[in-house]
C-alpha cells in the first residue's frame, strides 16, 4: 500500500502523493520547492527527513519511492542553480552480470553515441565506473556525467539496464538504482529510480535525463521493460519511440 494521507479527517486525493526521502528536511523542501511547477494543487507531499538509511529503504520497500511516477519530468535543480555533474547508479545481488549503459540523443531522438563500459563516445564528458563487485549492496555499475562537456546537440541521456548473456532479470535477487546530483563523495540520492515488472524480462530503460530551455536538467522516470534486447544498442529504436511519445518538456 501508499502512504496513508495525515491525521484530521482530510479526504485521500485520487492522484498518488510524492514522498520525498532524504536524509536533511533542508534538501526535501528545496526539492519540492524546484519541482512545484509539476505538482497538481490538491497533490499531496510527504516528506521523510533524518531517515536513516535502513529507514529510508524499509520506506521504499513499502512504496514509498522518492518523487517520480512513471514518464513524470521532475527538474534536477531550482532554476539559479546550475547542474554540472549527475550519477545514475546501479546496484545488485545475485551471480547474473548486469550492464549499465547510457544513449545520448539529440532533441528530435538524432543518434549521437552510445556509453558503456570501455566505449569512447564523448569521453571527457562520460565516466563508467564498469563492475565494482565489492559495493556493499553487492554489485555496482555507474555512469557519471559532467554536462559541461556534453557535445550540444546532445538534448537527453537515456540509461538502460541490460543482462550479459540475455539472462532474465528474475534470477536476480535485488536490483535498484537511484539519480545523485552533483559530484561529493557521499551525497545522498536526489532519486531513487523505481524497478517493477522486471521478471522474465532481460532489459529495461530506466529513466532520461535531459536540457531544458533555461539551460537546467530533469529526470523523467521511465520504467520500461524489454523481453528481448541484449545490448543497449538493440533499444535505441525503443528508446527513441519513448522520445517521440513523450517529448521533452522545456
Amino acid at each position: 500500500p501508499g502512504p496513508q494521507p495525515p491525521r484530521g479527517g482530510k479526504k485521500p486525493i485520487h492522484n498518488p502523493p510524492y514522498v520525498v526521502v532524504t536524509a536533511s528536511a533542508c534538501k526535501a523542501t528545496a526539492f519540492v520547492e524546484a519541482n512545484k511547477k509539476d505538482l497538481d494543487s490538491e497533490q499531496e507531499v510527504h516528506i521523510m527527513a533524518g531517515l536513516t538509511a535502513a529507514a529510508a529503504d524499509e520506506r521504499r520497500e513499502e512504496g514509498q519511492v522518492l518523487a517520480t511516477n512513471r514518464d513524470q519530468d521532475l527538474r534536477l535543480a531550482s532554476r539559479q542553480t546550475e547542474v554540472i555533474h549527475f550519477k545514475v547508479n546501479m546496484h545488485w545481488k545475485g551471480l547474473q552480470d548486469l550492464d549499465l549503459s547510457c544513449i545520448a540523443l539529440g532533441p528530435a531522438g538524432e543518434f549521437h553515441g552510445i556509453v558503456y563500459w570501455g566505449s569512447r563516445f564523448a569521453m571527457n564528458c562520460f565516466e563508467h565506473s564498469g563492475d565494482v563487485k565489492t559495493a556493499p549492496k553487492g554489485a555496482k555499475e555507474a555512469i557519471k556525467v559532467n554536462t559541461c562537456g556534453l557535445p550540444s546537440g546532445v538534448h537527453a541521456v537515456y540509461f538502460v539496464i541490460t543482462s550479459y548473456g540475455g539472462k532474465p532479470f528474475d534470477g536476480v535477487e535485488t536490483l535498484d538504482a537511484s539519480l545523485i546530483v552533483g559530484d561529493a563523495e557521499g551525497s545522498e540520492p536526489f532519486a531513487q529510480l523505481p524497478l517493477t515488472g522486471t521478471g522474465e524480462h532481460v532489459a529495461s530503460i530506466l529513466c532520461r535525463v535531459y536540457r531544458t530551455s533555461d539551460a537546467s536538467w530533469a529526470v523523467t522516470n521511465i520504467n520500461q521493460t524489454h523481453s528481448s534486447a541484449r545490448t543497449a544498442r538493440a533499444l535505441l529504436s525503443t528508446v527513441q519511440e519513448h522520445l517521440s511519445a513523450h517529448p521533452l518538456n522545456q
